[in-house]
């Protein structure tokens, strides 16, 4: 089974589409303040949810983690889209979580960092922040394709992400992650 967690009118077919508006008529409606999800311990092998976490809380976004990581199977996969921290998505009155690259650092199992005690672990296969130029930013098509192919530029390896993302301001929109549930 997958799951489109947020579909908002996304809805996929042959997913289970879950969202808290009742008005997209998910196949399941959650309530936002109750993040349990109505399925048994690791029957779920794919978790997609896009552009959906930055509207949770930061304190519940550990525990939605956690409701994840419980129902999927071994190896099962979670990939999020989220907007970055520094792309103009993230200043919307409604967003009420950041992202940078380094956000589940503390659930991949590579951490090492005996204070950070995040549970439960994902090995972060992929992690990939998006320079963009959306649209409406930009009347000229040509700028906006020329901008958006710039992302290859900073994904080129972790550690230059990181630089990049510390030392040059703004552009990125959004960020990427595959992450897959390590029993």
């Amino acid at each position: 089974m997958k799951i489109n967690y947020g579909c908002g009118y996304d809805k996929k077919e042959g997913w289970i589409n879950i969202d808290t508006n009742k008005e997209c008529k998910p196949d399941i409606l959650i309530n936002k303040n109750n993040l349990k999800l109505p399925f048994e311990d690791e029957t779920i092998e794919y978790i997609l949810s896009r552009y959906c976490l930055e509207h949770i809380n930061k304190e519940n976004i550990q525990e939605l983690i956690r409701e994840f990581h419980r129902i999927l199977i071994n190896k099962g996969i979670l990939e999020l889209y989220l907007p970055h921290y520094t792309g103009t998505h993230i200043k919307y009155l409604d967003h009420k979580t950041m992202f940078g690259i380094n956000s589940f650092y503390g659930n991949d199992i590579r951490c090492k960092n005996p204070t950070n005690k995040n549970e439960p672990k994902f090995k972060i296969k992929q992690n990939l922040t998006l320079f963009g130029c959306e649209s409406y930013q930009s009347k000229n098509p040509f700028i906006v394709r020329g901008v958006n192919k710039l992302s290859f530029l900073f994904n080129v390896t972790e550690t230059w992400q990181k630089i990049c993302e510390k030392y040059l301001w703004g552009g990125f929109e959004e960020i990427h992650y595959i992450m897959e549930k390590i029993k």
